[in-house]
């Protein structure tokens, strides 16, 4: 199979966090997940066996080292769902693994990647090489039977790519290549981890509400955020959705903590198909 043009790409397991989806990948505060922005690319399939597949996909830029070539082996082992990735995207140079499985009642999830990166980390690398960088997600859900079905998520992010201290981020702010990179969604959150706890319940045909909790185990600051979705008909739906942070607020222009600076906001779209 052979798809040429602007596209949705999108890798990996993760619900609200990611470490190998390299593509436009969605912020973890992202209320509007059902389109995903396209870029530009040429992928190859080719289906080795009726349970796998190898994929090589290029991404054009306006140069070679804003493009991206990626090779993607994935296939189905009885209940688990796996992937790797090899290539290079933008001046890097990635491996990534993610999988999912069937455990017991309960879906569990996992990804991690690692890139080798042409500057230096400000805060470090791994293994003591400031050029080598990782990136991981585990996570699982169950749905309990409460009503409709209650969906409970939980996830962990660890990123390389974010700042060891939320206080340093006016020196990473001068640092064009960590704007560059945080801007493309290399790093989705601000520090280095992060963890998250949704719950979901269809209230009837027609209604879904979200419940999210996201915060920083390093500085104990987060978010709640619940969210109404109502399908009004087969062509329009409408959402609703608030943020209600916690955590240390800003002091003198100066951040004290992941997620204090959030405003308290209220958010509404709708979303006509024709």
């Amino acid at each position: 199979v052979i798809t040429i043009g602007r596209q949705a790409i999108g890798y990996g397991r993760g619900v609200l966090f990611s470490a190998v989806d390299l593509f436009a990948p969605f912020s973890p505060v992202e209320v509007d997940r059902e389109w995903r922005r396209g870029v530009d690319a040429l992928r190859f399939e080719y289906r080795t066996t009726p349970l796998s597949s190898l994929e090589f996909t290029a991404v054009f830029g306006d140069r070679w080292d804003d493009s991206a070539l990626l090779a993607r082996f994935r296939g189905y082992l009885g209940e688990i769902d796996g992937e790797f990735l090899l290539g290079k995207r933008g001046e890097d140079t990635m491996f990534g693994a993610a999988m999912s499985a069937a455990l017991g009642g309960a879906a569990v999830h996992g990804e991690a990647a690692l890139f080798n990166t042409p500057e230096r980390q400000l805060d470090g690398g791994l293994f003591g090489k400031d050029d080598l960088v990782a990136k991981l997600v585990l996570g699982s859900s169950y749905t309990l039977n409460v009503g409709n079905g209650l969906t409970v998520l939980g996830e962990y992010h660890y990123s390389g790519f974010g700042m060891k201290r939320v206080e340093d981020a006016i020196l990473y702010a001068r640092k064009e290549t960590y704007i560059n990179r945080y801007l493309r969604g290399d790093s989705q959150i601000l520090g280095r981890q992060a963890m998250a706890l949704q719950g979901l319940y269809p209230v009837n045909m027609e209604l879904t509400a979200t419940l999210l909790l996201l915060g920083s185990p390093r500085d104990l600051s987060g978010l709640v955020s619940p969210s109404l979705v109502w399908s009004a008909s087969q062509t329009t739906t409408v959402m609703v959705s608030a943020f209600l942070p916690w955590g240390e607020r800003p002091r003198r222009g100066m951040l004290r903590s992941e997620y204090g600076a959030t405003p308290v906001s209220l958010f509404a779209q709708l979303n006509m198909y024709f």
